[in-house]
């Protein structure tokens, strides 16, 4: 770094300065030359990283031949099942009994991958993971009997939709992808229209009902309501919620106004129909309301 009494330091031009410096360029050979060097020492670096992986990879590679092989076999409905798969017939709970075919846990029960196929025609009924005898992590589920029901492929627990999913006729139109929760739209997702093209709906979901910011859409795509839901019914963007417990959560979030002064039994009575869902056990209604003298 230099200072020649202008203030100025490296690269920087003095106003005094007559001339303004240059940094002179490499040859186009030494500029090759640069090159080549740095590929030659890439390939060395990736050379030395395969060598590093390479017992590794073949044991990797074994074992994804060795699974192909058994779901070809599955698939295929091989008489020879490989090793560690069983067979036998199995009716899951809630499912169509049909022959399974795939790994067991120490009671007979399917636990892990296998298949699931109809006694007659030997069609898929489900493929995917297992757990004590249910369908189990992420699988898919097929209706050979009858394409008017929807099939479903994403993730199971304890033999019910549960994860993210999407539901679907057999000839692609989409119903439904999102989230799920003990077999219910739950969560964020997209219901569509008749046909699986045009959207119904697009947002929150409980219990398989619209809940909390979500699209309604009508047939052709344009938007009917866009707000707040509460179980399936639009609220304009307002909700009413009569509380009986402290509920600190929703300080600082939300306008709360009023008590009950008169009738706490009242306020007792319907809050013995509720549940934690927030479904209530019978109709709950505001008869009459307004200004008592």
């Amino acid at each position: 770094m230099t200072n020649d009494g202008c203030g100025m330091h490296l690269l920087q031009v003095c106003q005094n300065s007559p001339t303004i410096p240059t940094i002179p360029r490499p040859s186009p050979t030494a500029s090759s030359a640069l090159t080549d060097l740095r590929r030659d020492d890439q390939i060395a670096h990736l050379k030395e990283q395969v060598g590093q992986f390479r017992g590794r990879e073949e044991v990797l590679r074994e074992e994804r031949e060795r699974l192909r092989k058994e779901i070809q076999q599955l698939r295929a409905g091989g008489s020879a099942p490989p090793s560690g798969v069983h067979t036998k017939m199995y009716k899951p709970t809630g499912g169509k009994a049909g022959k399974y075919e795939g790994e067991l846990d120490s009671n007979g029960f399917p636990d892990g991958l296998g298949v699931l196929k109809n006694m007659g025609d030997g069609a898929l009924l489900y493929e995917g993971s297992w757990r004590a005898g249910k369908f189990h992590g992420e699988g898919t589920k097929f209706f050979d009997d009858d394409p008017s029901k929807m099939e479903y492929t994403g993730w199971w627990k304890d033999g019910k939709r549960d994860g993210v999913g999407k539901s679907f006729l057999r000839s692609g139109a989409m119903e439904y992808y999102g989230e799920w929760e003990a077999d219910e739209y739950h969560g964020h997702g997209t219901k569509y229209h008749r046909g699986g093209v045009q959207k119904e709906y697009e947002g929150q979901w409980q219990q398989g009902m619209y809940h909390g910011e979500g699209i309604k859409y009508r047939p052709g795509g344009m938007a009917e309501y866009e707000g707040q839901w509460h179980q399936g019914r639009n609220t304009n963007g307002s909700q009413l919620f009569i509380t009986t417990v402290s509920t600190p959560w929703l300080d600082g979030k939300h306008v709360v106004f009023g008590k009950v002064l008169d009738g706490a039994n009242v306020v007792k009575a319907m809050e013995a129909q509720g549940s934690q869902g927030g479904r209530t056990a019978r109709p709950v209604i505001i008869a009459g309301c307004g200004q008592i003298a």
